[in-house]
């Protein structure tokens, strides 16, 4: 009987040999087809690890180049009950399941069953991915998210993720949990006494020589330097909802037998504008009527005598907000007392110009604050010479953050004293034979004035103090003359007396059910508005809807410190 043959242990080894090689030339492969996204291939393999890792899938990617670089080297399998590896492991499930917070946060918004509406956002996803879509933790993020938070609810959640993290910490250093809390405890300590000593070096042994100046407030900060508000990602969404609007709108039209050229629409940040050209005489209330049937969102219809045309204004699924960061710049090279106050549509600038908008109402709450603290930052930022001296009068107690500002004030005490200053200005143009502050500023050798911007908050609160609304008359009917500009806030159900409304050219209305709204607009439009980041700008008989400017809170305290 013939022997059996037994393959030799050098073919075995050569074999092996070859095997890791092909796994380490495919562990190549696959990630830097997919980072570099060369070609559809590349393009959906990103997809894939995109929506399986979430936001952080690069780190998978990269930790698979790793392992193709060891497999092609070493020739030996890895080693997954290695103490590090775990470790490792862990982190990236820490990572994964804390970046799932945002996703978590949109999708609880609109229903309860949040596992299914975010499987199939990341189906949407998969059919029409765009670049600056953010995915949270990916579906694996997603399915420990939803385990942790079932049991365990929001802190909770949190809670075993920073235990996971500090254990997978501790592992990948190749510590127990014990040595590592070790580590840390003692170099807080260190650290502790390092600044006590330095403390009592800068207090004791230091000569400071000359008296302590106070430290200046405004600080000039780079654009870059600033937080922003991150970009949402459901432009697709927004497309597919308008396409689907513009047909109810047509099957509306074509019920009630009006006939029209064309529907055409635009999509903005909070709202979709919807323009019916040269449409036939047709009852807008009757229109309204129809339309309120079909279409749940909320929507305002508006004639556009211009054009002869219908315009109705649907507020979008995902609104976004504009940062004022990305913003800024976008428009770095604006004119001199030119500034930015939001976006109308997608991409057309709303502008403020000094002096032009130089007395302004605004009427609300929540979205006129969060107006208000970007427009700030916006003056700060923009300012590089100081030529504006800002003043923040926050008689409604509502801009707190900006305590530490110097030209902070919780009275109007100071009213008298920009009464006395303008009266100083009057008199000093009339010297010169000028009328105006914009022309003594251009008189060569003149005494040098800076622009006055004043922010008042809790304006109702003047308009019942018998001395200190004359003041504000007063400053409001001379204060553009002599480089003046008022932006008053007003968040109160009382009547506003017509003759001080008068004074105000400029009108800014957020979303609020006060009946003044209404009667400053003339339609019943201010609930419809976004609450944190739409609004109102009338001037005159023109009424526009734009999208304002926003900046995180942490940008004041940067800004401030």
């Amino acid at each position: 009987m013939a022997k059996e043959k037994h393959p030799s242990i050098e073919q075995e080894r050569k074999n092996l040999t070859f095997y890791y090689e092909i796994i380490g030339l495919f562990s190549l492969i696959i990630p830097i087809l997919a980072l570099a996204r060369l070609g559809i291939v590349g393009f959906y393999i990103m997809l894939t690890f995109r929506i399986v890792f979430g936001d952080w899938y690069f780190l998978v990617l990269i930790a698979l180049i790793a392992f193709g670089i060891r497999s092609l080297l070493v020739h030996k399998p890895l080693n997954l009950k290695n103490v590090r590896t775990i470790g490792i492991l862990m982190i990236l499930i820490g990572i994964m399941i804390l970046s799932h917070f945002t996703m978590h946060n949109f999708v609880k918004n609109y229903g309860t069953n949040y596992l299914s509406m975010t499987m199939s956002l990341y189906l949407d996803y998969f059919k029409n991915y765009q670049d600056g879509m953010k995915v949270g933790g990916g579906i694996i993020g997603a399915l420990f998210f939803y385990l942790f938070f079932t049991m365990f609810s929001s802190v909770g959640t949190v809670i075993i993720v920073f235990v996971i993290l500090f254990v997978g910490i501790a592992f990948t250093l190749h510590k127990t949990v014990w040595e590592f809390s070790r580590d840390i405890a003692g170099g807080v300590t260190g650290l502790f006494k390092r600044t006590k000593k330095m403390v009592h070096t800068i207090k004791y042994d230091i000569d400071m020589g000359k008296p302590k100046k106070d430290k200046k407030v405004r600080r000039k900060i780079p654009i870059n330097n600033l937080a922003a508000y991150p970009s949402a990602p459901f432009s697709a969404v927004e497309e597919r909802f308008a396409e689907g609007t513009k047909r109810t709108i047509a099957n509306v039209l074509n019920n009630m037998n009006v006939f029209y050229n064309d529907i055409s629409y635009n999509i903005g940040y909070h709202s979709t504008s919807f323009l019916i050209n040269s449409f036939a005489n047709v009852s807008i209330d009757a229109f309204h009527m129809k339309l309120r049937k079909v279409l749940a969102n909320d929507f305002l219809i508006k004639h556009k005598k211009s054009v002869n045309a219908l315009q109705v204004e649907v507020s979008n699924i995902h609104p976004q907000t504009v940062d004022l960061k990305d913003q800024l710049l976008n428009y770095k090279k604006l004119p001199i007392d030119t500034y930015i106050w939001g976006i109308a549509g997608k991409n057309v600038p709303v502008y403020c110009q000094f002096p032009e908008q130089s007395k302004v109402f605004l009427l609300g709450n929540v979205g006129a604050i969060n107006f208000i603290h970007a427009f700030l930052m916006e003056l700060f930022l923009l300012d590089q010479n100081n030529d504006n001296n800002i003043t923040i009068i926050d008689l409604g107690n509502v801009l707190k953050e900006w305590q530490k500002f110097s030209g902070y004030h919780e009275d109007g005490s100071i009213l008298e004293e920009m009464q006395k200053d303008t009266d100083e200005r009057l008199k000093l143009m009339h010297e010169k034979s000028v009328n105006h502050f914009e022309e003594y500023r251009q008189l060569p050798h003149s005494e040098e004035l800076t622009r006055e911007i004043v922010v008042i908050t809790g304006l109702e609160k003047i308009i019942i103090d018998q001395i200190k609304m004359p003041t504000l008359m007063y400053l409001l009917q001379v204060g553009k003359q002599c480089g003046y500009v008022f932006f008053a806030l007003y968040d109160s159900t009382e009547e506003v007396p017509n003759h001080f409304l008068s004074l105000f050219e400029d009108k800014l209305i957020f979303h609020n059910e006060n009946p003044l709204a209404n009667k400053l607009l003339g339609f019943q439009g201010a609930k419809q508005l976004d609450a944190t980041g739409e609004v109102f700008y009338l001037r005159l008989d023109e009424v526009l809807r734009f999208s304002f400017l926003q900046t995180p809170l942490s940008n004041i305290e940067l800004m401030v410190k």
